[in-house]
């Protein structure tokens, strides 16, 4: 049943999903002996669910539940990526920031580190830029990074651009 409500929502069957969501959370908290699979990944659907729909308080709701879970370590970074990229939209740089400097501190795969530290450039206090900069000219030397050094320029103009806005 949940992989039939991961099809209705990337078929866009939005009603579909929703009513066999709930249904699976009403037969989950009624049934202990549902699959372990199921119990773990339920909150994950979920908030897929909620994210495609735009309903990002409640998919926070579900991400948050799912870090309560016990998952793999890959999973973990990456409903915390998801955390803090719903954040950084709703403005919340302080929460934003949290979430990608934990994703960072997780060692994922090197293009997830990548990514949350570019997030976290965007997120960043514009009063105080000295970490972000050491953390970019730590990136330009990487020889991991070299087909990313535009990025991380523009990334640092942007850093430098902001800063000079607010003085």
């Amino acid at each position: 049943n949940l992989w039939l409500a991961k099809t209705y929502i990337e078929t866009q069957q939005y009603p579909k999903a929703e009513t066999l969501l709930q249904s699976l959370i009403v037969a989950t908290s009624e049934n202990d002996k549902m699959p372990k699979y199921v119990r773990n990944n339920l909150d994950l659907v979920l908030a897929d669910y909620y994210i495609k729909t735009k309903q990002y308080d409640n998919a926070v709701k579900y991400l948050r539940s799912a870090l309560l879970k016990n998952l793999k370590k890959s999973t973990r970074a990456r409903t915390m990526f998801i955390l803090g990229q719903i954040y950084e939209h709703q403005g919340d740089n302080r929460r934003a920031t949290e979430q990608f400097k934990a994703v960072i501190k997780k060692h994922p795969g090197y293009e997830m580190t990548f990514e949350a530290q570019m997030n976290l450039a965007k997120c960043h206090d514009s009063k105080d830029t000295t970490d972000i900069m050491k953390m970019f000219w730590r990136m330009l030397k990487d020889s991991k990074n070299t087909e990313y050094k535009d990025r991380i320029f523009y990334a640092m103009s942007d850093v430098a651009l902001k800063k000079h806005n607010e003085e």
